[in-house]
């Protein structure tokens, strides 16, 4: 008998295409829990054929089956009205309860299957017999509202060539094998699935894992749970991907599986070795896989290329995220990006593959681990993130044997239970950029970065670290160094000082001589220091800059002698360099002569002569000097004037014998760079004066007569004008020639 579309034995869900309904009861299956019901299924089944197609509808029942129900045709569907309608297979059976081979358009929703594992024939583990719900070769299948149990194989398998595959919403539990298990084809051609949808699903306490992918392509895993599935053959994982590729693995819940809660890996079931490829795991709780061993934990990746694992919450596994050696063929392009990973047993973050490169690892959250926050045996590019809490004895970062070249940038690392960052002996050219290390809630942390013996060169850049137990970070190889650290202390000193290891500019506020010794320099090579005279005193009060190991631009120390002077150092490791912003040279002395062109001579009586020089750079005078040869009581005054006449210092004395005269400034005078006049005046033409011709159209040299000496300003002399003839006055300057 058949039935329209919209009885009520059916709900609006019904999606057969040809509008006819088979209610199998009508046709003799009784669904009594203990006749076979298979021969009247397979009467209704030929009317459905004659009919081409509909829905075989099984109303509340338990129909038992010696053999399996084969879909005979495309555009079916099987349906019962939720988990009161059930397929048990009888003891001793060895089929499928359902098969679809060959079809398209098929719809299985809203009954239970009961595999009854326990009574069947239990033949050896194989791919075509056995499982709830077996397919092959279909197109458009959708499996939808069931509960599937106790299947000596797979609660759902589609064994190769299936596309377009739509499987969603049901409950899948006590499956022997993958309870949901999508592979190639079990033999040659080994014909993969493509394209489907596994969304929603409970797959529970399975012997092996809750979904499987095997050999094929383009499935997207979503808001399915995962829960207490395996270990068998140390097999069992919540979601697993064995030599598959473009796979999406997002939104789903894995907890307590045997092994991973999910897992990428290669597979040798399609004729040859084929890793896993192009898989984003994503958004996904992974909780409770505490399995242990080298691929256990709650996201496994190995013989994997092209994976990105972002988003997740993993908490309370062995390891959080593990990326393994697997069968060696290595990981590639592995991206870990924004993950949370806490409470593992082991290292939170572990990425030992074995063989393959390009490992980002970027603002993860790797906290609170039994073993290393994040452990790497290759090199990895670390950017940003927090690594806090490992426990005790473990680090934020261990950087292992063959992490050579790794990067870490910008992370925070904080209270571990050892170092900071930990590198082995044998891996070399790590460098550490822009990282946050502290103990803010313990003082377990022992150091910033613990380079071991054999490890490096390390280079530590633009790092700041505060309040670590035992030292900021050692370093075992001569060539590592930590560089220009952002921890840089500004420091005002008054009296003596030796620089600290986090000093960057030292101001110098001194009431007298003082000397500043510098740090030693060893693992220090790029390391960058700023000494200032403060009190602008520095020309009586000098300030000392002395190494304590090495040498300042080759000698033993350097002097600031000039007010508000400034000495910017930086040292290569071994040695101190100056490198304050270019400038021109500051003179050894003040000087008007001109070496090739002097005689001695007199000069006219009661006549200034000025001759114009352009000082450099800033200079402290100390002393005037001129030079006669003869004396007797004439008398003399030597000045100098700025740029605008203004007198700054002079002095008169008498002229009593031939000779240098020197006159010393009571104080030393700063004068900045810029032009300023030296100035000679005598009262008598018959002292004779060592003197140079000019040039009176250059408008260098002056002068102009006054009867009392050098006025207070330029304008004080008659006749001022340019002239020919000067008078060589020397300026003696601090740290110049005496």
């Amino acid at each position: 008998m058949t039935y329209p579309i919209y009885t009520n034995a059916l709900n609006d869900n019904y999606e057969a295409t040809t509008g006819m309904v088979f209610d199998v009861k009508e046709f003799g299956a009784s669904g009594d829990g203990f006749s076979d019901d298979w021969g009247a299924i397979q009467k209704i089944i030929n009317h459905a054929v004659d009919a081409k197609g509909g829905t075989l509808y099984f109303p509340a029942g338990v129909y038992m089956l010696s053999r399996d129900i084969v879909i005979p045709l495309s555009d079916m569907s099987i349906r019962g009205c939720g988990t009161s309608s059930i397929l048990r297979m009888l003891p001793k059976a060895s089929s499928n309860v359902i098969t679809v081979k060959g079809l398209n358009r098929i719809s299985i929703s809203d009954i239970q299957i009961d595999g009854n594992k326990a009574n069947v024939a239990q033949i050896a583990i194989q791919y075509t017999k056995l499982s709830g719900i077996w397919l092959q070769n279909c197109n458009g299948v959708t499996i939808k509202n069931c509960y599937i149990h106790d299947s000596y194989v797979s609660g759902i398998m589609a064994n190769g060539g299936c596309s377009n595959l739509i499987i969603s919403n049901n409950r899948l539990e006590n499956n022997f094998d993958n309870q949901i298990y999508i592979r190639a084809q079990d033999q040659s051609p080994y014909t993969p699935c493509t394209y489907g949808t596994i969304n929603a699903n409970e797959c529970n306490n399975g012997s092996f894992s809750g979904i499987q992918i095997l050999g094929s392509s383009y499935f997207a895993i979503t808001g399915n749970t995962c829960h207490g599935n395996g270990p068998t053959q140390g097999q069992g994982d919540g979601i697993g991907s064995e030599g598959a590729s473009h796979i999406t693995i997002s939104g789903n819940t894995c907890s307590n599986n045997g092994v991973q809660g999910i897992q990428t890996r290669f597979t040798n079931e399609t004729g040859t070795n084929q890793v896993s490829s192009h898989i984003a795991i994503t958004g996904n709780e992974v909780y409770g896989n505490t399995a242990n061993g080298g691929d256990a934990g709650g996201i496994g990746i190995n013989d994997t290329d092209d994976v990105v694992v972002a988003g997740n919450i993993i908490n309370g596994n062995y390891f959080g995220i593990n990326v393994n050696g697997g069968s060696g063929l290595g990981v590639n392009h592995c991206q870990l990006i924004g993950n949370s990973v806490r409470n593992c047993s082991d290292s939170g973050i572990r990425i030992n593959p074995g063989t393959g490169s390009d490992f980002i690892c970027q603002d993860n959250y790797s906290t609170d681990n039994g073993g290393d926050n994040l452990y790497a045996t290759t090199r990895v590019m670390v950017q940003g993130g927090v690594y806090a809490r490992a426990a005790a004895n473990k680090e934020g970062l261990h950087l292992s044997g063959g992490s050579d070249n790794s990067v870490v940038d910008g992370a925070m690392i904080y209270d571990n239970g050892d170092n900071g960052i930990l590198i082995d002996g044998n891996a070399a050219g790590i460098e550490i950029r822009n990282c946050l290390f502290n103990n803010y809630t313990t003082t377990s942390q022992a150091r910033a970065l613990q380079e071991q013996a054999g490890a490096g060169p390390t280079r530590m850049v633009n790092c700041r670290i505060l309040n670590q137990h035992n030292n900021p970070y050692t370093f075992n190889n001569t060539a590592s160094g930590f560089y220009d650290e952002q921890t840089k202390n500004t420091v005002t000193v008054t009296t003596n000082y030796t620089v600290g290891a986090n000093d960057a500019l030292i101001l110098c506020n001194q009431a007298g001589a003082i000397t500043v010794t510098l740090p030693a320099v060893t693992n220090a090579n790029g390391k960058h220091l700023t000494v200032k005279d403060k009190s602008g005193t520095a020309h009586t009060n000098t300030i000392t800059v002395t190494p304590s190991a090495g040498l300042i631009d080759g000698a033993a120390s350097k002097v600031i002698s000039q007010d508000y002077g400034v000495l910017a150092l930086m040292t290569d490791g071994f040695n101190w360099f100056s490198i304050n912003a270019p400038s021109l040279p500051a003179p050894w002395a003040l000087y008007d002569g001109d070496p090739f062109n002097q005689s001695t001579n007199t000069l006219v009586a009661n006549t200034a002569y000025l001759t114009g020089i352009y000082i450099p750079a800033p200079v402290t005078l100390t002393a005037l000097r001129c030079r006669f040869g003869t004396g007797g009581n004439g008398h003399y005054d030597l000045g100098i004037y700025d740029g605008s006449g203004n007198l700054l210092n002079h002095s008169g004395s008498t002229v009593t014998a031939g000779g240098t005269q020197t006159y010393t400034l009571g104080t030393p005078l700063n004068l900045n760079p810029g032009r300023y006049w030296l100035a000679f005046w005598i009262d008598n033409a018959t002292d004779t004066v060592t003197k140079a011709n000019g040039n009176a159209s250059l408008g260098v040299v002056q002068s102009g007569t006054n009867n009392t000496g050098l006025p207070n300003t330029t304008a004080g002399l008659t006749g001022l004008a340019n002239g020919a003839t000067r008078a060589i006055v020397m300026g003696l300057i601090l740290g110049g020639w005496t």
